[in-house]
């Protein structure tokens, strides 16, 4: 009787180490979900405003976005 005793309680403490164990391991599982969540919605909003600045800057002029080619005309302009 003795033996079916504390063979029962180490099978509790056996049960309840798991549970903590797998309490623990859904806490950093969780906690990994939303690390990339977070990290997913950042590089969606990254490439938004990438997109955003592209778009932008094909909307400039060719010549606004080559200042070498300003400063040239610049300098032509200042010999005549």
């Amino acid at each position: 009787m003795r033996r079916l005793h504390e063979h029962d309680r180490r099978l509790q403490c056996e049960v309840s180490r798991m549970l903590s164990a797998h309490e623990c391991q859904q806490a950093v599982l969780e906690r990994r979900i939303e690390a990339v969540a977070a990290a997913e919605c950042r590089l969606k909003e990254f490439l938004l405003r990438q997109e955003n600045v592209k778009q932008e800057r094909s909307k400039v002029p060719s010549e606004v976005n080559n200042p070498e080619g300003e400063v040239a005309s610049l300098c032509c302009n200042d010999q005549s």
